[in-house]
This record gives structure tokens, C-alpha cells and sequence, in this order.
């Protein structure tokens, strides 16, 4: 079970459609989020089959499908009945959209599983990361 988390309109899902080519995971550009439940895809990843986890996003005001604190706690339900394997926290790459919610959200989240899942961090949007490599983003941002 590979859960991927994050705010909405990260890109989960469009990260979960370049993954698992035909997932057919829905995506928007709208405001809100499009994902309005939590769907599981099969996904062949490095030659093992497992199950990809779409989840609604967090971080969306009362104008959302679902508000932040209900979003929250439905998704550490999530997390703890469906016992993942990998936890990927996608965040985005782009220095207007990084907030501190999203340091506090991961940490959050990391706590919820068991120590022995790791939880990674996916930047999105980097594919016009300005003059230079998307490689070189997270050297010149980690701190």
C-alpha cells in the first residue's frame, strides 16, 4: 500500500496517473479539489505490483469539498485502517505555493503511521523550474 497525501491541487493525483499509466485518476486546475474520495489503483511500480492510494486534499477552506480539520481527521483514519507500506507527501515546488502548513502536515502525518513506514517528500511542479535543472531545486531549497 503506497498512500499518496498533501494539500489539494498538489498534484497527487496527476502524480498517481504518470505512476500507474490508465489509473484515469481524475485531475483539475480548478480551486477546490477534485478528489472527493479516497480510490485505490493497481500500479506496477519498479516490477512490484502494489496498491496506489489516492486521498483527498487538505488544506481547503469552508468553500471546499471538505474542510481542513475534517479533512485531517479523515485522513489519519485513513492511514491507520489502511496500513501503508510508503507514505508520499507531495508538496509544491514553487516558493508562492510553499507554506508552513506544509512542514506541520508532514510531521503530522509521519506520526500517524508506524515508524517502520517511510514518508518521503514529492515536490511537484517543478517542470519549469527557471534557468536551471529540476535536479538542482532541492539543494538550492531543502533548508
Amino acid at each position: 500500500n503506497v498512500i499518496i497525501i498533501g494539500q489539494s491541487g498538489v498534484g497527487k493525483s496527476s502524480l498517481i496517473n504518470m505512476l500507474c499509466p490508465g489509473a484515469k485518476a481524475d485531475t483539475s486546475n480548478d480551486t477546490t479539489g477534485c478528489t472527493q474520495t479516497e480510490t485505490e489503483y493497481r500500479c506496477d511500480l519498479g516490477g512490484q505490483s502494489c496498491q496506489v492510494h489516492d486521498t483527498i486534499g487538505l488544506e481547503e477552506g469552508r468553500w471546499g469539498f471538505l474542510p481542513d480539520k475534517k479533512a485531517q481527521k479523515r485522513l489519519k483514519t485513513y492511514l491507520k485502517t489502511n496500513e501503508p507500506h510508503l507514505v508520499v507527501y507531495c508538496m509544491p515546488g514553487r516558493r508562492s505555493c510553499v507554506k508552513k502548513s506544509h512542514g506541520r502536515n508532514y510531521k503530522k502525518f509521519k506520526s500517524v503511521v508506524r515508524n517502520d513506514v517511510p514518508v518521503v517528500v514529492v515536490v511537484t511542479g517543478l517542470e519549469n523550474f527557471e534557468g536551471q535543472n529540476m535536479e538542482d531545486w532541492w539543494s538550492q531549497n531543502e533548508k
